[in-house]
């Protein structure tokens, strides 16, 4: 099973973290999303929470986007 050896975070990305397993960088992910799962150095991961972590991601993004889109005034 695939170890987290580093969580750094990423210059200028706001809240965006990149996630290394066995010393490769693997993905990047939110703060709410490292938060959801407890994700800490030195965790062991099975390729499903693997899978279920870069799925949660996706749908993080998908709400990000659509708060952008909310929060923007009519102007018409």
């Amino acid at each position: 099973m695939p170890t987290i050896t580093r969580i750094l975070r990423q210059r200028g990305a706001g809240s965006s973290h990149r996630v290394y397993l066995d010393g490769r960088f693997a993905f990047v992910c939110k703060d709410t999303t490292i938060a959801r799962f407890h994700l800490l150095e030195g965790m062991d991961l099975s390729p499903e929470q693997i899978r279920t972590i870069e799925q949660a991601r996706a749908r993080q993004e998908c709400f990000d986007s659509a708060m952008k889109f909310l929060q923007r005034r009519l102007h018409s």
